[in-house]
């Protein structure tokens, strides 16, 4: 669990290691099951292990030695939010 503005994100699920959970703005837990979650790269075989905003930028980090992918709130939907792979 991490916080990105003003929502909280749960990442790590059993069900899918791959999405990123986040809550509606100023609402920490209410999760839209239909937009409300960021997919990293589901091929990989690590799941998403830690997050952290930075400058408005959440950064997301996946399993060892694993990846980094940023985003921003582009003010609609998580499941809009441009994934940037970092390395």
């Amino acid at each position: 669990m991490f916080s990105y503005q003003n929502r909280i994100c749960y990442a790590g699920s059993n069900l899918n290691r791959s999405l990123v959970y986040v809550s509606k703005d100023t609402e920490p837990e209410s999760v839209n099951s239909l937009s409300g979650f960021i997919t990293c790269d589901p091929h990989e075989t690590e799941g998403v292990k830690n997050g952290l905003e930075f400058r408005d930028n959440l950064y997301i980090f996946k399993g060892n030695p694993g990846k980094t992918y940023t985003t921003r709130d582009n003010g609609y939907d998580p499941s809009t939010w441009n994934l940037v792979d970092i390395d």
